[in-house]
C-alpha cells in the first residue's frame, strides 16, 4: 500500500512499473470512483482517507482490480467497500465501479455502513476466465443493514460480479445455524477476514468450485456456477476450521489427488477436493 498527498488528502495512485528498472512506464493515475446510491440521485464518491486497500490486487483478462475497504471500522460512517478496476495497457479506469453498498446511510440505525472487502491480503479470485469473485466483511452493528435485493448491501458474503463490475452475478450469505448474516454484523465475525479460491476444475466432477472461510471458523465449500443466494444451506460442504484470517490453498498429491488445504493459525486442515 503507497498513497501520496495531494491538495493535503491521502491518494492512491495506480502505477505500472518495468520490472527490469522499475520505471514508470506510463503516468500513474490516482485513484477516484463514484456511485450513483439507491435513491437514483445521490452520489457517493471515493474516499482513501476512510477506504483502504487491504487485499492484493488482480490482473485478470487485460485488466487490473483493486478492493478497498476499512481499517478496524474507523470512519464507519464514511467507508464503503469498492472493487475498482483498469485497463492494464492504459491504466484507463473501467466506466463502471462496484460499490458494495448503495444504501443510503439514514438507512441504517447506527447511521453507517461498511461491507469492505479486505480478505486479509487476498485478492480477488478470478478462473481464467469469466466473473470475480470477493469476499465482503461486516455492516452495521445492529444487524439490520444487510439487504440483498439487487445486491445492494451483502454483507458477510461471497460475491460474484461481472469483469465490467456493472453487476452483481451471484452471491452467498451464510443464514443457517454455523453462522447468520446478522448475528456475524453484530458481533464483527467478518466473513471477508479470509479470501476465496476458486478450486481449479476436478476431472470428471462436473462441479466448478470455490472455498472460503472468515472469523466464524466455517469453511464453505461452494458451487460457483451458482453460489447460493441468501441461503449457506446451498452450499456444498460446511467444515469447521476455526477462526480464520487467512486464504485457503490448492496442491495435488503424489497419489493425483487434488487436495484443500486450510489454517486457523495453529491447525493446518486438509481436505481431498475430489471427496469432499
Amino acid at each position: 500500500m503507497t498513497y501520496e498527498y495531494i491538495g493535503g488528502n491521502p491518494q492512491y495512485m495506480l502505477h505500472a512499473l518495468d520490472l527490469a528498472t522499475l520505471s514508470e512506464k506510463m503516468a500513474p493515475v490516482q485513484v477516484s470512483a463514484s456511485h450513483v446510491q439507491s435513491d437514483g440521485s445521490t452520489v457517493y464518491d471515493f474516499n482513501a482517507t476512510y477506504s483502504h486497500q487491504r487485499a492484493a490486487p488482480l490482473e485478470a483478462d487485460g485488466n487490473i482490480y483493486a478492493a478497498f475497504g476499512s481499517f478496524c471500522d474507523l470512519g464507519a460512517k464514511e467507508t464503503r467497500g469498492w472493487l475498482l478496476g483498469w485497463n492494464a495497457a492504459t491504466l484507463a479506469p473501467l466506466a463502471t465501479a462496484q460499490l458494495t453498498n448503495r444504501v443510503l446511510p439514514g438507512n441504517s440505525p447506527d447511521d453507517y455502513f461498511l461491507t469492505s472487502i479486505s480478505m486479509s491480503g487476498a485478492g480477488p479470485a478470478w478462473a481464467g476466465a469469466g466473473n470475480i469473485f470477493f469476499v465482503t466483511g461486516n455492516a452495521d452493528k445492529s444487524g439490520t443493514a444487510y439487504d440483498d435485493v439487487d445486491g445492494i448491501n451483502v454483507s458477510e458474503s461471497v460475491v460474484e460480479v461481472t469483469p465490467d463490475l456493472g453487476a452483481v452475478y451471484s452471491y452467498i450469505s451464510p443464514t443457517d445455524a454455523n453462522a447468520n448474516v446478522s448475528v456475524m454484523d453484530q458481533k464483527d465475525q467478518d466473513f471477508g477476514a479470509g479470501g476465496v479460491m476458486l478450486v481449479p476444475d476436478q476431472p470428471g466432477s462436473g462441479q466448478w468450485l470455490a472455498v472460503a472461510a472468515g472469523k466464524v471458523g466455517i469453511m464453505y465449500l461452494l458451487n460457483r456456477v451458482y453460489l447460493g443466494g441468501e441461503n449457506a444451506g446451498n452450499a456444498l460442504g460446511e467444515y469447521s476450521i476455526g477462526r480464520c484470517w487467512c486464504t485457503p490453498s490448492y496442491f495435488v498429491g503424489s497419489d493425483g489427488v487434488g487436495r484443500i488445504v486450510s489454517s486457523d493459525g495453529t491447525t493446518v486442515g486438509v481436505w481431498e477436493s475430489s471427496r469432499k
